[in-house]
Formats: structure tokens, sequence, C-alpha cells
């Protein structure tokens, strides 16, 4: 992986083994031995070569710290990983420490295939976590499914030349942007802004899509029908792109030509822009992601540290992935990948501030701003995906198949709830 996200998982089945111990001691003392050394099977997705030499680290520190312990790490491609970690929800045997990612960990938490981190864990040793991060584990019933590893938040990128044109500054607010898209239109030819999916537009301005039971749709009210409104309007006027929305690679290809003069996403994906439109790198800055409210709920995909139901060694599975997780280690993990933390030290380590003239520097420092009010927007129900799907096409049935708002909220709220009915 090259300075990638690790998103999506499945897991290889792996036997942990044990070690014997072998010289001339007596069978009782044997036995002993035996029992007191185990082999905890870590599985990653497509971390190596590029962080080969990280892992092998913390694995050496930890079996020298953990004499009986022996870590046998492998490392998978992501769609071999999936299907096989999916597989071991219908029995046999699964590693002992994995790395999921929030879409999977819900999966797997709804057939009960996961280990439960409430009961292997304190409240102390969880307390090291941010809370908001820490929460993106927990399945409908608020059982912790997983440990959150590292996120992405989402930043803006923005134009200075189009700005300064336009006399306004990066919006913050989905306000701003309802006021200040004409202007930006207007007066540089430039779109002002690109959304995201619609159902992380939703997220963002804390509107639930689902019931807490997970039984009911309840996004079809009085203030989506609002936004909805505002963004299909501004797209009808041309004041906003009617395509794109969510795709980073159409939001960086409108980046690249200056006919929008924002682009999100997270730090690591912005970086792309250095690459393919270096003259365009030069003209930006960094800010705040547009959110509900100043300083409000930002997007940022979570991976996560699981351990599976059919684990052998839950125990000892936990303690490690405590350790991979921990304040010094997640530092280390974020200094070789454009990451972020997620233990409450860590987020106020000096490192993801600490460099305020370069641009990379900037969007790392907005990154961990961030990081302290984030949602990863995750539906907690098996059948999650065709639920996002629903609510992501309705402002396309807007602007494209011209239903009215009310009507193309109307029936996807009666789709979404067909869906929620067979869960």
């Amino acid at each position: 992986m090259k300075k990638k996200f690790l998103f999506g998982l499945t897991l290889v089945a792996s036997l942990c083994l044990m070690i014997l111990s072998g010289c001339g001691s007596s069978s009782a003392s044997k036995q002993t031995s035996a029992k007191s050394k185990q082999t905890i099977t870590f599985w990653t997705m497509e971390l190596k070569p590029t962080f080969t030499k990280y892992f092998k680290g913390v694995i050496a520190q930890y079996e020298k710290e953990n004499p009986n312990i022996t870590i046998k790490w492998q490392d998978l491609p992501q769609a071999s990983l999936q299907n096989k970690l999916l597989a071991t929800t219908a029995g046999g045997k699964a590693p002992d420490v994995v790395n999921s990612f929030s879409e999977l960990t819900m999966a797997l938490a709804s057939k009960g295939a996961l280990a439960n981190m409430d009961k292997l864990m304190t409240k102390k040793e969880l307390a090291v976590y941010n809370k908001n991060l820490l929460d993106t584990g927990r399945y409908r019933d608020n059982t912790l499914y997983a440990l959150p590893w590292y996120h992405t938040p989402e930043v803006q990128l923005y134009n200075k030349d189009l700005f300064a044109k336009a006399g306004l500054t990066p919006p913050q607010t989905y306000a701003d942007v309802v006021r200040d898209s004409k202007t930006m239109k207007d007066k540089t030819g430039a779109f002002l802004y690109t959304p995201n999916f619609f159902q992380h537009i939703l997220t963002l301005n804390n509107i639930p899509v689902i019931s807490k039971d997970g039984k009911k749709a309840v996004f079809n009210n009085k203030q989506s029908l609002k936004i909805l409104t505002q963004l299909t309007d501004l797209v009808k006027k041309g004041e906003m792109s009617k395509t794109g929305w969510g795709s980073w690679q159409a939001m960086e290809n409108l980046y690249a030509k200056e006919k929008v003069a924002t682009v999100t996403s997270g730090p690591q994906v912005l970086a792309n822009v250095k690459s393919n439109s270096v003259n365009e790198w030069n003209k930006s800055a960094a800010a705040q992601t547009v959110a509900d409210k100043k300083g409000g709920l930002v997007m940022s995909p979570v991976q996560d540290i699981v351990v599976p139901a059919t684990s052998e060694h839950q125990k000892a599975a936990a303690k490690f992935a405590l350790y991979l997780t921990n304040t010094a280690n997640e530092v280390a993990f974020c200094k070789q990948a454009t990451i972020f933390p997620t233990t409450n030290k860590a987020l106020k380590d000096p490192y993801f501030t600490s460099d305020t003239k370069t641009l990379e520097g900037q969007l790392r420092a907005e990154g961990v701003k961030a990081s302290l009010h984030i949602s990863d927007a995750v539906l907690k129900v098996p059948n999650a995906t065709d639920i996002v799907n629903t609510i992501n096409s309705i402002p396309d049935a807007v602007y494209t198949d011209g239903k009215t708002p009310k009507q193309a909220l109307k029936d996807a709220e009666v789709k979404v709830d067909k869906y929620l009915k067979n869960n």
C-alpha cells in the first residue's frame, strides 16, 4: 500500500499454533510450558511492503515484552481478506486480531461474528480513545465490537485566487454554500462547491437516516427537505454541478481545471492534487470542510481492530489490539502514512500541528482539528449498502428525473422502509 488507507478486510482462516517447548524436562513441565505459549494470528490488508519495517518493529517489541506470545502477521489483498473473513461467520476458525473497517465491522457484528470488546477490556483501557471515534465501533445495541485504529477526516482544499477574485472566504457551512454559490459563479465562472453523497450530507446536518432500533426510515423531514431543495435549486440555476457528488475523481478534475473553487476529501487524497496539478496545488490553501455549522460534524472513514468471536485466544488478542492502538504506536504509524490517530493523547501530539509552512502541514493541522468531532456515517444494519444507494440517488431523482424534492424523499423513504422490514 502506498500511503493509502486500509479500507476493507477479510480474513484468511489461520490456526493459532501452540509453541511447544523442546528440551529434556519432565512431562508436567512440558505441558505447563505449552499452555503458557500462544501464537496470535494478526491480519492486515495490503500493507506490505510499504509498512513492513514498521509492523515488524511493533511485533518484535511486543514479543520482547511478552515472551510467551508469538505474533504471526499475514497481509492479504482486500478482496481476499474480506471474503475470507465473512466466510468465518459460517463456522470454522478465524484469526485472532484483524484490521477491519466500519462497514465490514457492522456487517460482522450483525452476524455475531465478533468478540465483545466491552467484556475483554476495562473502562479505563477504553477511556484512552476519543469517544466519537470509539463509538464508531458500537453496534445498534451499544455493544463495542472494534477498537478505532486510525481515520482520515475530510478537510477542504480551496483555490486562493478564485476566492480573492470573488471576494469570498471558503464556505464553512451549508448556509455559506447557498449564499455564496451565485457570487462565485458570476465573478469567476467556477462552481463554489461540489457536495458529498446525500447520505453524508444528512449525517453532517445531524439528520438521522434510520431509527435507533434500525426498523424505520426517519430522514424524510422538514430539515432534509430544506437542504435538498436548496442544493437542487443551485443545480437548476447552474450554480452547482449536477455530477460528481461524492466522487473524488470528478471533484479533482473540476478543481484542476478551475471549474470548482473547493475540493473536499481526506488529506491523503488531497495530496494527489500536487501530483496531478501542481499549478493548482501552488494556488491552494487548507480549511475546515463544510458542515451544518462552523466546527460541526466532519466525515471520517475509520479503520478498526477487531477480534473474531471464533478466536481461541481472545484475551491475548485483546491485549495485542490495545498495544497496536496505543498512543506511541499510533503516532509512529501516522508519521509514515497520511492518517490520523484515535487516542486522546495522540490527537494532541505536536507532530500534527508543528508544520504551518507547507500545505501538507496545513492539511494535517486541519485534519487533527476535524478529528475531534467526526462521524463515519455508517448505517448499522445488515443491508446498509442498498439503503445508502437509495438515499444517495435522491438528488438525481430531482434534477434528472424531474421529481419534486418532497416526492423524491417520500419515494426513498418507502423503499428504505422495505429494506429495513427485511432485516
